[in-house]
């Protein structure tokens, strides 16, 4: 049985074969006059500016155009990093109902409503963090419930209705650990508290994955543990509102 990606593979080369796709890039030039003289191999491998310019004046084609010719080159430039995300994502317990087919299909989605306009960097990074958190949060969305309270000091902060807890950080539960470290993640990226400190992410990891205490986080960044709990606050607050999450009965 062929499957998505080979499919898009054998498409993309047919075409390619034919000039179908050389001569949709001469007639999109037209619009978008970056991609005079492009051929469709040349989306390979592209990086940095040159990438976010091409890969942009293709989303901005398809967006306009609906042409699926403009989709498939775009699905065809991304697809190593797709497949790469899909191999990463499937590894986690959270995601094992997920398929390859699932990842394709939403970055398919994503590249036709993505804001282009005001997204002009990191054009293919955009179009797979918004697939990976649109997945994420369509699999999580009411699984998870964060705790705000653990005794102990220890902040062991997701867990499942059935009183499950997520962020166990034994030995026997690594791959609960990768879980959460994700739910942290996307959550710290899709409310940009990464890019307001980087440290944002490190203070979620290693309370509310690792299980360690705000003062001991704090001695390890060298700042007042009520800066840490402040971050920890933002923190929290965009995990729950990334994947729904109930307040803790």
């Amino acid at each position: 049985m062929t499957t998505t990606a080979e499919a898009i593979d054998h498409e993309f080369n047919r075409k390619t074969h034919t000039g179908e796709l050389t001569q949709a890039l001469n007639e999109w030039a037209r619009i978008e006059p970056l991609l005079a003289g492009i051929e469709p191999d040349t989306f390979r491998g592209l990086q940095g500016a040159r990438a976010d310019m091409l890969l942009g004046a293709m989303v901005r084609v398809s967006q306009t155009t609906k042409d699926n010719n403009a989709a498939l080159i775009i699905q065809k430039a991304l697809l190593p990093a797709t497949l790469r995300l899909a191999a990463r994502m499937l590894r986690a317990p959270c995601f094992r109902h997920l398929t390859v087919d699932d990842v394709i299909t939403q970055v398919y989605e994503t590249l036709h409503r993505i804001p282009i306009a005001n997204r002009t960097r990191s054009v293919a990074a955009n179009i797979l963090l918004d697939s990976r958190q649109r997945l994420s949060r369509d699999h999580l969305r009411g699984e998870l419930t964060l705790i705000d309270d653990q005794p102990a000091g220890v902040d062991r902060a997701l867990r499942r209705p059935s009183g499950d807890v997520l962020l166990d950080t034994s030995a026997r539960a690594p791959f609960r650990a990768m879980e959460a470290a994700m739910c942290v993640t996307s959550g710290v990226d899709r409310f940009g508290l990464s890019k307001t400190d980087p440290s944002n992410e490190f203070i979620g990891r290693r309370i509310l994955v690792e299980g360690h205490r705000a003062v001991d986080v704090a001695g390890e960044l060298g700042c007042a543990p009520r800066i840490v709990n402040d971050r920890l606050t933002r923190i929290r607050r965009a995990v729950r509102n990334e994947f729904a999450l109930a307040e803790a009965a």
